[in-house]
């Protein structure tokens, strides 16, 4: 009798530890991050993050368009992205000056931001944000720099793809200002003399 309790006892003990262990394997976190668009290029910065709940992208703008990031997440929580130079950056190779700059969550996206973001780099002074927009101005971006900072989190209810589209806006330099002027006064002039 006493071996039969002893055995189902031990029996219950190595089913318990099964379990845990099976449970030990199932690590909810990102699992991938990929990069597309016409602005630029992305990689990841410290891929240690993973597969906890934080992800480091860098992203190199060549060109005034956008980059989307997709992390895939394998269960539903709160994740990190955090794009401050040494982890991650967001550099302006452009050409141009930044004036704005807009995270907007894609259509078909897992999740949404938590309204927690913040300009590490205090390039811009206002930021309006929304579960699906964050919008950051009322500052710049020099170009030929990384100190622009961005960084907050996105909740998601489930697993799947997390995709946020990144763009820089710079406003029309001075020389384009005073072709656009230059152009207007002509088209009044030659309206003038059809009359």
């Amino acid at each position: 009798m006493k071996t039969t309790k002893l055995l189902l006892t031990i029996a219950a003990l190595l089913a318990g530890l099964a379990s845990t262990s099976a449970l030990a394997g199932v690590i909810t976190g990102i699992t991938n991050v990929t990069f597309s668009g016409p602005g630029g290029t992305g990689l990841e910065g410290l891929p240690g993050g993973w597969p906890s709940g934080l992800t480091e992208p860098v992203l190199d703008y060549t060109a005034l368009d956008y980059i989307d990031v997709a992390i895939t997440v394998a269960g539903p929580g709160t994740y990190l992205i955090n794009e401050a130079p040494g982890f991650g950056a967001v550099r302006n190779h452009t050409g141009l000056t930044w004036t704005a700059f807009d995270l907007k969550v894609q259509a078909g996206s897992t999740g949404t931001f938590s309204l927690d973001w913040t300009d590490g780099g205090s390039n811009f002074s206002s930021i309006a944000q929304t579960p699906t927009d964050i919008f950051f101005s009322s500052g710049s971006v020099p170009n030929n720099s990384s100190n622009f900072q961005p960084f907050g989190h996105f909740t998601t209810p489930s697993a799947g793809t997390f995709t946020v589209r990144e763009k820089p806006s710079a406003a029309p330099e001075p020389t384009s200002l005073a072709l656009i002027g230059l152009g207007a006064c002509g088209a009044g002039l030659i309206r003038r003399r059809v009359r």
